[in-house]
């Protein structure tokens, strides 16, 4: 079960037996396009949901105030009644301060707490009450900086020349064949390569394969032989990154594995990128 917000209401989505997919907008369900406070629509609103014995239970915020949905409102709303969630908490919840909220059932009880990331890289576990309604702050963690960061979120439309590096400037660039932007997934907006030609690059090598590095991407292949991303070593890539078929219909992401030494430039040339897999 996901949520989409056309316009200025959400929907529910239906899940679909196989993992990742769903039924289509078509078979939503309105939410109601009233937010929590009862004072207009969604815009400008924040969610993130988890689930509870399969059912999506919700946080939502606008400014810094915090509000909770159990599964039952949100089948009440689904089917035209009207609700009134929990205030959570009247401030401290504002998205420039905490740029990053997450529902998830932190501590296996069965109920969604939240993770918050502050603008200074401080993740912090926040565990619910639902009894009470009150969310408990867990010893916050400082997150390691990003090396680099390419959002891929630069373009709504038209080719891709270049994407911004917001951690170290190491912008992307490229002749843009290939490679063009698109705002009809998961994330929105986002680069789509077709895998016809290297749709970017940077100037220079963005890491060092002879030490330890991490690697993350949120990819969506429309098919598997393509290289979602590969550094270019003396003789052979630094790393490659790609899908693989597991010979059971599903992807697989082979290790990444370095040769010795590598000096040149990185490039992005995968079938198609949009997506979490």
């Amino acid at each position: 079960m996901r949520f989409r917000r056309p316009r200025h209401g959400w929907w529910d989505e239906p899940g679909n037996p196989l993992p990742g997919a769903f039924v289509g907008v078509d078979n939503a369900l309105p939410l109601g396009g009233t937010n929590p406070t009862g004072t207009g629509d969604w815009t400008g609103w924040t969610i993130t949901s988890s689930l509870i014995d399969g059912l999506p239970a919700l946080f939502a915020r606008s400014t810094g105030t915090l509000y909770y949905y159990t599964p039952q409102q949100l089948q009440d709303l689904a089917f035209g009644n009207l609700v009134t969630p929990l205030q959570v908490a009247s401030s401290g919840y504002s998205s420039a301060s905490l740029p990053v909220l997450q529902a998830a059932d932190l501590n296996a009880d069965g109920t969604p707490d939240l993770r918050t990331v502050s603008t200074n890289g401080a993740s912090t576990a926040r565990i619910f009450n639902s009894a009470t309604g009150t969310l408990t702050a867990q010893t916050a963690q400082t997150l390691i900086a990003p090396g680099h960061a390419w959002p891929l979120g630069d373009g709504t439309e038209g080719s891709a020349a270049g994407a911004a590096d917001t951690s170290a400037g190491l912008n992307l660039t490229g002749s843009g064949a290939g490679a063009s932007w698109d705002s009809d997934d998961v994330f929105s907006p986002n680069l789509a390569l077709d895998g016809t030609a290297t749709g970017a690059m940077t100037s220079n090598a963005a890491l060092s394969t002879s030490s330890a590095f991490t690697l993350s991407a949120w990819v969506n292949p429309a098919a598997v032989g393509g290289v979602v991303a590969s550094q270019d070593g003396v003789h052979n890539s630094g790393f490659l990154l790609y899908p693989q078929s597991t010979g059971n219909g599903r992807s697989a992401w082979p290790p990444v594995t370095p040769p010795a030494a590598t000096t040149a430039q990185p490039a992005a040339a995968p079938s198609s990128a949009s997506g979490p897999t």
